[in-house]
């Protein structure tokens, strides 16, 4: 292939994106990145142009995780930081104190999802976010107030005000942290 069609196919045309492919920016780094996935897998690469690297991910499980997990990858190959989640299956946490996380959440015009609404509840002995947009995250804990999404690939961590109830949430996905405030019981 001629190097200027595949100058072509790798400019941005139309809101950051070539011809199939998204043209941008990540870890401060330019990228060519494309993603894909279908009920049972899905699929990411992205191709840092100035530092003949790449980096893929394939995943056999249809949450949006490998989208996430690869930012992170691409710090390690660069010796960026990056958030590492110890998910921790023997903690046991107080369930009042889970308890004091259920309720309804609202994010705001800049929250990952704008205007998201999340249902934070209880299913058996874990505790469940139902997104207004119709998916259901897992949450995992790391900590008492620290949580594993594991559709989103995000930290959750649960906030007390100086009352000492919940007051919010941050959703910290692709280090960048988003606020949903809890709505009054």
């Amino acid at each position: 292939m001629k190097k200027s069609t595949l100058d072509q196919i790798f400019a941005p045309h139309v809101d950051g994106v070539g011809y199939g492919w998204f043209i941008g920016k990540r870890l401060n780094r330019r990228v060519i990145r494309m993603s894909g996935r279908s009920p049972g897998f899905q699929c990411e690469i992205h191709r840092y142009i100035d530092d003949d690297t790449c980096v893929i991910v394939l995943s056999n499980n249809y949450s949006g995780a490998a989208s996430f997990i690869i930012t992170d990858l691409a710090a390690m190959v660069f010796g960026e930081p990056y958030e590492a989640l110890a998910i921790n299956p023997q903690l046991r946490t107080n369930p009042k104190v889970t308890d004091s996380y259920l309720g309804q959440y609202e994010g705001g015009d800049d929250f990952f999802i704008p205007k998201a609404s999340l249902k934070v509840e209880k299913r058996g002995d874990n505790l469940a976010m139902v997104w207004s947009i119709g998916s259901t995250s897992w949450l995992a804990p790391v900590t008492d107030a620290k949580f594993y999404d594991r559709i989103f690939g995000a930290s959750v961590t649960f906030v007390k005000g100086n009352d000492g109830k919940v007051s919010h949430m941050i959703f910290r996905i692709v280090g960048t942290d988003y606020r949903a405030n809890k709505k009054a019981d």
